[in-house]
């Protein structure tokens, strides 16, 4: 049997002026199934990454006003006029927060909607790595291109010929040798599981290529530019900062060079050497 579900996204707009905003939560209502669940970003270092210099705290608030708020509704849920009552949610906590148009849905279970729509909609599960990653490598790439005076990193394919893997920032002597590399490498996830599964596989990629690509001199030649999740969460005793360092040790492991995307002067040295 299917249930038709009306779902609402919940935004975080803490520059209205700018019509900048970040999906941060997702509310599910179904009458018919007697359903009315709603889901929030649990960390905060994504909104970080939309919104930099922006206090932790501010992120935190708003998501903890619209729990508030659904919580109150929910005892109306049996309401016939409660889907009205959800197209009213426009009103925000001081801008920062906003719901939209409730959306439809035909579904068989809600509660697996919800985590689907979630995970795609909020953590952008389907785009995450190859958008953010482009995004840091256009970052890299514009910081190089201003401070060095001759730039000449391109894309380029390392490892053998029985697989090769795809790098965004080569730099090659005229004699075809690699003279250094870069990889931009997002790791500022709040689940612990992804980032150590994606720095994993980024440590097999590279693993392979020093040993198999002799055009590469030593494995300190390739720098790993990565960013991070929340300070908060690095450095205390977390799951989330347990497997960032992990992911990190991974990397010094092999003899990679590692750099965070924020340490431009590390990230032009590297470039520099000789």
């Amino acid at each position: 049997m299917k249930y038709a579900c009306h779902y609402l996204m919940v935004r975080f707009t803490p520059y209205p002026e700018t019509g900048e905003f970040a999906n941060i939560g997702l509310v599910v209502y179904c009458q018919k199934a007697n359903y009315f669940a709603s889901k929030f970003s649990q960390g905060h270092s994504r909104i970080n990454q939309f919104f930099s210099g922006l206090d932790h705290a501010v992120a935190k608030a708003g998501i903890k006003w619209a729990q508030r708020e659904l919580d109150a509704l929910a005892k109306y849920r049996n309401d016939k006029a409660f889907l009205n009552v959800l197209k009213n949610l426009s009103m925000n906590a001081g801008g920062l927060i906003s719901f939209t148009e409730p959306g439809v849905a035909l579904v068989e279970s809600p509660a697996a909607f919800l985590d689907q729509k979630f995970a795609d909609m909020v953590e952008h599960a389907f785009t995450k790595e190859p958008a953010y990653e482009q995004q840091m490598t256009r970052r890299v790439r514009a910081l190089l291109q201003s401070r060095l005076e001759h730039y000449s990193f391109k894309a380029g394919k390392l490892g053998s010929d029985l697989f090769k893997v795809e790098l965004p920032l080569v730099q090659k002597s005229k004699f075809g040798q690699v003279e250094k590399a870069i990889k931009p490498l997002h790791l500022g996830k709040d689940d612990p599981q992804q980032l150590l599964k994606h720095a994993l596989s980024w440590a097999t990629n590279l693993s392979w290529v020093i040993q198999h690509d002799k055009s590469i001199m030593q494995p300190s030649d390739i720098l790993v530019v990565a960013d991070k999740p929340a300070e908060s969460q690095v450095h205390g005793n977390t799951k989330i900062g347990m497997a960032y360092r992990e992911a990190i040790k991974s990397f010094e492991k092999l003899g990679v060079s590692v750099a965070n995307v924020d340490d431009t002067n590390d990230i032009v040295s590297f470039a520099l050497r000789h």
